[in-house]
């Protein structure tokens, strides 16, 4: 039988982490020391210029090495590298520009990432643009509403990290784009047909599970399929019964932040647990250390006890385990501020071009 040691150790394998402030405090260091998480995800408040970037990397990485680094770089408002390459077009303007848009900006985005240390980009969106205006807070973080053609741009998207080495994730399962609540605040429920949410929410990611190395699923719930108002990252019949069961889907499954208000009405630990036992691999806590070790002791708890966490803690490691062995030989050294020009121009020309 494992230690609990062991079991710690397995349950932080399948965690992700964050640092509160934008720098490596001595407490930072402790905790993910100990907490020894799968990866570390970083913002704009870790990104505000190059050096501090740079020396940063090197801090992490010393005491991670085998860690994801994770960034979600979507271009227009959720735009994590504004500061070191400048503004990139936001999903919706490059949708305008078509297919030499996309490839152009996913091309340069994808080699501002590589040359920056990272491992993962938790993009692209794939949420419709259902048109609702104002009451959809996505906006032009989406891509279009065509299904189809959301899937062909997303596809160009995924390509071009691909031919780096770069993960890629899909997001927000099974489809934010009828939401009229932010889940960094509060949780949506929507209340569209089971058949609505299959023929149009769920249509670009059932186009993309054969190419996609990941799916993020979101928190707004999904009553009619899954019969109640639990989030989809907590629901079983939402993550196993549809994405894997239904949709064939085998790759990881990411959750999106648990730290949002969305789910924030139970502990770190109940988070966590839910989670893992709904189905998902790579459970993400975004705001600081202290959640995702609170969710590593419960998960181990469960863990030791009798039931199906011990096993799923195995298998969600198991999936995330060539990604681990897929970051082997990467980049030992990030790339200098005037190596960086390239991609500074050619997001600064496209953005002019689609202005």
């Amino acid at each position: 039988m494992a230690s609990a040691r062991e079991l710690e150790t397995l349950a932080g394998h399948c965690l992700v982490a964050s640092l509160a402030g934008p720098e490596l405090t001595p407490s930072d260091e402790r905790d993910l020391e100990d907490l020894r998480p799968a990866g570390v995800i970083f913002f704009g408040r870790h990104l505000s210029a190059h050096d501090p970037w740079a020396r940063l990397w090197k801090e992490v990485r010393r005491l991670l090495p085998d860690a994801l680094f994770l960034v979600d770089q979507e271009g227009g408002r959720v735009d994590r590298l504004k500061t070191l390459v400048g503004p990139a077009p936001a999903p919706a303007c490059l949708a305008r520009g078509g297919r030499d848009a996309m490839t152009r900006a996913a091309t340069a985005t994808a080699e501002a990432l590589d040359l920056l240390g990272f491992d993962l980009n938790c993009a692209p969106v794939v949420d419709l643009d259902e048109g609702r205006g104002e009451e959809n807070l996505l906006g032009d973080r989406c891509l279009g509403a065509d299904p189809e053609k959301v899937a062909e741009l997303a596809a160009w998207w995924i390509e071009a990290h691909e031919k780096l080495g770069l993960i890629t994730s899909l997001k927000h399962f099974p489809g934010l784009g009828r939401t009229e609540l932010d889940t960094h605040e509060a949780r949506p429920v929507v209340r569209a047909t089971r058949e609505e949410i299959l023929v149009r929410d769920v249509a670009p990611f059932r186009h993309l599970l054969d190419v996609a190395p990941s799916v993020m699923v979101s928190h707004a719930a999904f009553p009619e399929l899954s019969g109640e108002d639990r989030p989809s990252s907590l629901c079983p019949k939402i993550v196993t019964t549809l994405l894997r069961d239904e949709l064939g889907f085998v790759g990881p499954v990411l959750t999106d932040d648990l730290d949002m208000g969305a789910v924030t009405d139970r502990s770190p630990g109940a988070r966590a647990e839910q989670a893992m036992l709904a189905g998902c691999d790579l459970l993400l806590f975004c705001h600081g250390v202290e959640a995702a070790l609170e969710a590593r002791e419960a998960l181990a708890s469960a863990a030791g006890a009798p039931g199906p966490m011990l096993g799923r803690l195995e298998e969600a490691a198991a999936r995330l385990a060539p990604w681990h062995r897929r970051r082997e030989g990467r980049r030992t050294r990030l790339a200098t501020e005037g190596e960086l020009g390239v991609q500074r121009d050619e997001l600064a020309l496209l953005q002019a071009q689609l202005a």
